[in-house]
């Protein structure tokens, strides 16, 4: 599991020009932390909450608010984090934090995004080795090589990673079934271990070509996560033993290439293609008291992305940006159900889900003054969603995605930001295909019939710098749900559906302070955290409840202190209580995880040298599972069972020495 870096007291940034729109932060505001790699310096900047992106809708949307070198990593599969992480702190030359909008920075639709330029000549070699002890005695090592060699603009970078981690969700549980009345059915001891196996490897070459920069790159995973559950059943049939195994497995490919060149002193081109592909497996095994099932998904999955952008500097205060792209997604999935040597009918079991989209996008920046910033574009995509095999289905779609952004700065130490936009959601394409969980005696129906949701978005954010180098940013944002996707019924199975439409309301608050003048020397504080509130029709019930899988809060607080004469750093990380449910036909799941306390000491004797040791849960949080189950429909109100799954993995002791050659 990884581990953060510490975060230093920091030194006076050295700041841009307040025109140019960016914060520049040089090595020597990082230098106290001593921190390993860009990731870690990232974490580290004020007034920046670090989002690696993820699945969304289009190349643009899916991109994180972290740039490198002015550019996105033309990626889908490679994250954001471990790139990040891939480049070593020694090899950074500033760190910029650009609000609004710079000249020659493509924001990719974010308000906010760092920017980590790289020295241009550099060669470095980076081992990194780690272990993972938990309290039963599990042993999960990883080691990880990095290279990269840099001259101008040509670049070489390379990467491996190994490891076979014995943590995750294993440890003890308690299993208990009880009926309506209270009356027990069954009660269960229950020891489960979760290993994890994976190769990673990445690579890329950058060199001027045709009198631009041509990027290409490589990543591949090959890997798989194996759980087992052991329980010690007592129930009307006396006592006895039940096993269940899950299996995934996947082998991830991806081929990428980008090119930049400047056309004319105001006038930028950029060209991106991409394709990914990959094949996984879930095999999924029960022995209960002696009846055996098994059930097998696999999928083949892929994505081709071509892309075009263009950027026009039509004045010092007036750009615009114009950008086509066209994809094309798929998957072919299948799934089966065996009972005792029988198999199962399942509806969506064979299924081949396909995508075809284009977009266009247009969007001005206009910046009147020094103090004020307004970008206005839309983007509109024409896309054919097709489904074949056991179901059939084909809808054409046109969604117009219109923007407006605008950022006030009244005075140095604060900023009013607005946005309002028009969203739309990336379909998980394995939702079109059924699959089933043995452990819970559930089938999950696939929906060929699935649209994407649509929101309209207003948000507002205030950021205000105080204690020098510390600052506040409140985030307030409003959603307009239209065709929430959450459960509904499919064949008598519960299925992910569309539900109509709903509202959400969502409070952000991050804080990073020194606490120099609370007497805590070399010390800072960082915590986030996210409220919120939604509302939706219940398909089965008719009533007003909130959306499946979202949690009412998230937080994490931070502290840390940093000892130089000790050439050490201390760290508390602490994650908030979280709970969320979800609403199935025929019950209702309720899930919540404790707080999670993790503490750390890192200690670099030189500067290419560091030992970090973390000691992970110690709080032995549990994660507790509820289950309503009802006779038939929630709306007939009659439960039949409760079900309860209560889980501790325990604390676990991270060790880790990294190394520059």
């Amino acid at each position: 599991m990884a581990a953060y870096a510490a975060v230093p007291a920091y030194a006076q940034a050295v700041r841009g020009s307040t025109s140019e729109g960016r914060i520049v932060y040089p090595p020597s505001f990082f230098a106290a932390g001593r921190p390993d790699t860009a990731y870690d310096m990232v974490l580290l900047l004020p007034a920046f909450t670090f989002d690696p992106g993820g699945e969304a809708r289009g190349y643009e949307a899916s991109a994180g608010n972290v740039l490198i070198d002015g550019q996105r990593p033309s990626t889908k599969f490679d994250s954001l984090t471990d790139i990040l992480k891939r480049i070593p702190a020694s090899s950074v030359a500033r760190v910029e934090v650009i609000r609004g909008g710079a000249q020659g920075i493509d924001m990719q639709g974010r308000t906010i995004v760092a920017n980590v330029v790289r020295a241009s000549t550099v060669t470095s070699i980076v081992s990194t080795s780690a272990v993972l002890l938990t309290k039963d005695g599990r042993f999960g090592p990883s080691t990880k090589l990095d290279a990269s060699r840099s001259k101008g603009e040509s670049r070489l970078e390379g990467s491996i990673n190994i490891f076979d981690h014995q943590g995750g969700a294993g440890g003890t549980a308690t299993k208990v079934r009880r009926s309506a009345t209270g009356a027990l059915v069954s009660d269960a001891d229950v020891r489960f271990v979760n290993p994890a196996k994976a190769v990673k490897g990445s690579g890329q070459a950058a060199f001027p070509e045709w009198g631009g920069l041509l990027r290409l790159k490589t990543s591949f995973v090959v890997g798989s996560n194996l759980t087992v559950e052991r329980d010690a059943v007592t129930d009307a049939l006396g006592f006895h033993h039940d096993v269940f195994s899950s299996e995934f497995s996947t082998k991830q490919g991806e081929l990428s290439a980008d090119f930049k060149r400047q056309l004319s002193p105001n006038l930028g081109l950029g060209l991106v293609a991409l394709q990914n592909i990959e094949k996984s497996r879930n095999a999924d095994h029960a022995n209960q008291a002696g009846v055996l099932t098994d059930a097998d998904e696999n999928d083949l999955a892929g994505e081709s992305i071509l892309r075009g952008e263009l950027s026009w500097d039509a004045a010092k205060r007036l750009s615009a940006e114009f950008s086509a792209e066209a994809a094309y997604n798929f998957l072919n999935g299948t799934s089966n159900l065996i009972v005792d040597g029988t198999p199962v009918p399942l509806p969506s079991a064979n299924v081949r889900v396909a995508e075809r989209r284009a977009e266009l996008s247009a969007q001005a920046n206009w910046k009147p003054s020094d103090k004020l910033l307004v970008e206005v574009g839309s983007r509109f995509e024409l896309s054919r969603l097709t489904v074949s095999g056991d179901e059939r289905n084909a809808v054409s779609f046109k969604f117009p995605k219109p923007r407006l952004f605008a950022a006030w700065s009244p005075g140095k130490k604060d900023q009013l930001r607005l946005r309002i936009e028009r969203a739309v959601g990336q379909l998980d394409f394995g939702e079109f295909v059924t699959s089933s969980s043995l452990e819970q005696g559930v089938v999950n129906a696939g929906n060929e019939k699935l649209v994407p949701d649509r929101d309209w978005v207003f948000e507002g954010a205030w950021e205000h710098h105080l204690l020098g180098d510390g600052a506040i940013v409140l985030t307030l944002t409003h959603f307009l749900l239209n065709d929430v996707i959450d459960e509904v019924p499919i064949d008598g199975f519960s299925a992910p559906g569309n539900i109509g439409s709903g509202t959400r309301n969502q409070a952000e608050l991050n804080v990073n302070l020194p606490l120099d003048r609370l007497g805590l020397s070399h010390a800072r504080l960082q915590a986030d955290g996210i409220w919120r509130r939604s509302r939706v029709t219940d398909p089965t019930t008719g009533k007003v409840r909130h959306i499946s899988n979202e949690q009412p809060f998230s937080g994490t607080l931070t502290l840390t202190q940093d000892i130089p004469r000790l050439r050490s750093t201390w760290r508390i990380d602490a994650t908030s209580t979280n709970h969320f449910d979800i609403f199935r036909i025929d019950e209702i799941q309720r899930f919540r995880v404790g707080a999670t306390v993790n503490v750390s000491w890192e200690y670099k004797p030189k500067p290419d040298l560091s030992l970090l040791v973390q000691v992970q849960n110690i709080t032995n949080n549990n994660s507790k599972r509820e289950r309503l189950i009802f006779t038939g429909l929630r709306s007939n109100g009659s439960i039949a069972f409760i079900d309860i799954r209560d889980v501790r993995a325990g604390p676990a002791l991270y060790l880790r020495i990294r190394k520059t050659l």
